[in-house]
């Protein structure tokens, strides 16, 4: 029987899931959504091998609002807990692995259209126009040396990949000439072309996520 391992951009599912729900994705929903995907008519019959999640831990750190001057402590903030109760439960779920990523402040951002709008109208920037700018590091370095470990070692057959970023082209490339079927699930209608050009097979679900 063949078998298939499926990698999660943590970050694309939970944003796509956000947009379809109106509400963050549980532990639960992550794995329903696999279960789905094992039951779609081009997966049907192939063993499962892991499930691989890649996300970052909250920010546990403090900042100072440079409007307020009040300081955060993220780590006694309701969102932190949230996410900390996720992970937690998602670490320990049947054939689920956990790649942590590293999450690194880089102080404080505008929103792009915001900052247009002030510099048109002239207007002072407030303390609701700013927002904390957090990049996560490390994130696609970890998937695509596991896409590249995977395919050289010939431990599946099948990848299914979630994700809607191109920077995983090369290993989806790697992956295809070491000899596995690399197929791609989308959640948005918004699918870079280069993604699709570069697998097998695009999976879609009813709902999508």
């Amino acid at each position: 029987m063949d078998k298939i391992a499926i990698l999660i951009d943590g970050g694309y599912f939970k944003k796509c899931f956000y947009q379809h729900h109106k509400t963050p994705p549980t532990p639960e929903d992550v794995n329903d959504h696999c279960n789905r995907l094992l039951k779609h008519t081009k997966l049907l019959k192939k063993e499962l091998l892991r499930i691989f999640y890649y996300d970052c831990l909250p920010y546990d750190g403090e900042l100072e609002n440079p409007f307020t001057g009040e300081i955060v402590d993220y780590s006694k903030t309701d969102q932190y807990k949230n996410n900390m109760d996720f992970f937690d439960k998602l670490k320990v779920m049947e054939n689920i692995a956990f790649r942590q990523g590293t999450l690194q402040l880089n102080g404080w951002r505008i929103n792009e259209q915001r900052l247009k709008n002030i510099i048109k109208g002239n207007q002072r920037i407030k303390d609701f126009d700013i927002k904390e700018d957090f990049k996560q590091k490390t994130m696609d370095v970890k998937i695509g040396l596991d896409i590249a470990w995977i395919a050289s070692k010939k431990i599946v057959d099948n990848l299914v990949l979630i994700t809607g970023d191109t920077d995983f082209v090369p290993a989806m490339k790697f992956a295809r000439r070491e000899g596995l079927k690399v197929m791609l699930n989308i959640l948005s209608s918004d699918c870079s072309p280069q993604l699709k050009e570069h697998c097998d097979t695009l999976l879609k679900l009813s709902p999508v996520v």
